[in-house]
């Protein structure tokens, strides 16, 4: 615990808890962890948040989106003004103080995501999906490791489209000032991430999936006790960096002219950064940090691009500016990709169902991926594998080469039209025939 620390916990069905004897010894062990610990439920007045230099918010029996809340009806009203408060307060409250705010879900029955707090020019949306129960916890930050005890699976992620690697992290855009989201937990086999931290300046937004449903009191207790430590992280953290310039000392800017300069190509930079590392991925990713990957190359040529629905034939659509389509098939393999690979079945099975007469297939595969490219065997498509698709019209290509393509549009070495054009006349294998 830090110390001094004040928390605030704003859940319904903890606030009685001090007053149990047999919950005594977890109400000491919180208060350890957490420091002078008040709680209110969502149905009380709202508390006056920059009384705190923790809040922990409790998710758990709050509809997912204000706005249905707001026009149902169907909670107590009193719950939306407290919402309200934060929300309207919470831009200065991170401004004047040191504060770290953690948002979870202590054990919903039914709703297990995270309840999105800010609109959506403030916070991406968190989305759902089917629920996962492999998670990784991030190697640089083994406080999440003891909470994540208490997780079974989760059906929330943090900036939809973005894949964890150290060159493209996710931002969000808080008070018109872009903040990065450092990963604590992901999602094991799609990378997408769970957990997060968004570093506001001197304070700290952290959000933490839900533990598991129909949890006991103890067991919200005693992930409460684990929050604390994770609180405290941060809150050292934000409190190791405090404002130097004193407040009514605008002027001192007016001596460092280049300030807002610096920070606007640091920006820059990170965001160039950021936007490059989405195409990573091209060389050893596979499902969707892959697809996603092959989307954001035609999305940067200017076609219209969408995900289909999980357990379609193909993977992406595509359109393009002069209106043709393209239908995209991207899987991977640890070797070449071989007759009898379930996924590569699909295609054969859309061509056959569902093409359009005008609709370009395309077979896009990460051959050989734990590989470096340089080194990778020149076979990457069994000649049973060109058998077959060549007489549907299929292009097929790696995504190696499509990486190499895409790396000529950003060398202005080649148009994205004239690839484009060079993938929908291809039938069989894609032969790259530009010199490196």
């Amino acid at each position: 615990m830090q110390r001094g620390m004040r928390t605030l916990v704003v859940s319904d069905g903890l606030v009685f808890v001090k007053g149990k004897d047999d919950l005594k010894a977890l109400y000491s062990a919180l208060s350890k962890s957490l420091g002078k610990l008040d709680f209110v439920n969502w149905t009380g007045l709202p508390p006056q948040f920059n009384d705190y230099d923790v809040i922990v918010l409790d998710t758990c029996h709050l509809s997912p989106s204000t706005s249905v809340w707001r026009t149902t009806g169907v909670y107590e009203p009193t719950a939306w003004r407290v919402i309200e408060e934060f929300t309207k307060n919470f831009p200065d409250l991170v401004k004047q103080q040191t504060v770290t705010v953690i948002i979870t879900n202590l054990a919903s029955e039914e709703n297990k995501t995270l309840y999105n707090f800010f609109n959506d020019n403030a916070l991406p949306l968190v989305n759902q999906y089917p629920p996962a129960k492999q998670f990784t916890i991030s190697p640089h930050f083994g406080l999440v490791r003891d909470y994540f005890d208490q997780v079974e699976e989760c059906k929330t992620k943090l900036a939809k489209g973005f894949i964890l690697d150290e060159a493209n992290l996710p931002y969000i855009n808080m008070s018109g000032i872009k903040r990065l989201v450092e990963p604590l937990a992901v999602m094991t086999k799609s990378n997408e991430i769970i957990s997060g931290a968004i570093d506001l300046g001197n304070s700290y937004l952290v959000f933490l999936p839900g533990i598991k449903a129909k949890s006991s009191m103890e067991e919200k207790l005693l992930a409460l006790t684990k929050i604390g430590g994770i609180a405290a992280h941060y809150f050292k953290k934000g409190a190791s960096e405090p404002e130097v310039v004193p407040e009514g000392a605008d002027w001192v800017e007016n001596y460092f002219p280049k300030d807002k300069e610096y920070d606007e190509q640091i920006l820059t930079l990170k965001e160039k950064k950021a936007r490059l590392g989405q195409f990573k991925p091209l060389l050893y990713g596979t499902g969707g940090s892959l697809e996603k990957s092959v989307a954001a190359v035609f999305d940067q040529w200017g076609c219209d691009v969408k995900e289909t629905p999980s357990g379609h034939s193909i993977d992406l659509k595509a359109g393009t500016a002069d209106g043709k389509k393209l239908a995209i098939e991207v899987t991977s393999a640890k070797k070449n990709l071989r007759k009898g690979s379930g996924k590569n079945l699909q295609l054969p099975q859309y061509f056959l169902n569902e093409k359009q007469d005008d609709e370009k297939l395309i077979l896009i595969a990460n051959t050989y991926r734990e590989v470096d490219p340089s080194e990778r065997e020149e076979e990457h498509f069994s000649p049973n594998i060109l058998k077959v698709m060549t007489p549907m019209g299929v292009c097929v290509l790696t995504s190696y080469d499509l990486y190499r393509l895409w790396r000529r549009t950003e060398k202005k070495l080649s148009s994205a039209d004239a690839i484009i054009r060079s993938l929908i006349k291809c039938d069989g294998l894609y032969e790259y025939k530009y010199r490196e």
